[in-house]
């Protein structure tokens, strides 16, 4: 009698374990897809004594540090992001070096340079990271240059 009792037992916990998993199976076959985007990897590029470190945070968003230094206290500098509509798009991270007059006298100590910012650009953008040189920098016609 007790094998009997438990053979009914046994069959029917398979039974109710097996339509368990078919539920389960058929629901996650007919589940949407989820699209995944692939992180891209981080960008380092080197221009002259300075390096740019980019990395692709999420939602078309881009974090990235300029780095180095100068050797004396007196340049300036703007740094500026162009976006180029390509395939694939192209991010042009651009660094404006504003270095004094001659006449100027500066004083001869190591200045380091950590500028950060963020940029719209899709995963796959190219990103490109250029470092110009300028003697002075612009002024509106009237106004005296900026001072920082």
């Amino acid at each position: 009698m007790v094998s009997k009792e438990m053979f009914i037992l046994v069959t029917g916990f398979v039974a109710v374990l097996s339509f368990s998993l078919g539920v389960v199976w058929q629901q996650r076959s007919h589940a949407e897809p989820v699209e995944k985007v692939a992180a891209a990897e981080p960008v380092i590029a080197q221009s002259g004594e300075f390096t740019l470190s980019a990395e692709y945070v999420e939602d078309n968003e881009w974090e990235y540090e300029i780095t180095g230094s100068f050797d004396n206290q007196c340049p300036k500098f703007d740094v500026s992001t162009e976006r180029i509509d390509s395939k694939p798009e192209v991010v042009k991270v651009k660094m404006v070096v504003y270095k004094p007059a001659d006449e100027v006298l500066c004083a001869q100590a190591i200045k380091p340079v950590e500028e950060t910012g963020t940029f719209e650009a899709s995963a796959d953008s190219e990103i490109e990271f250029v470092v110009e040189e300028s003697e002075s920098r612009p002024t509106v016609t009237g106004l005296p240059a900026l001072e920082e």
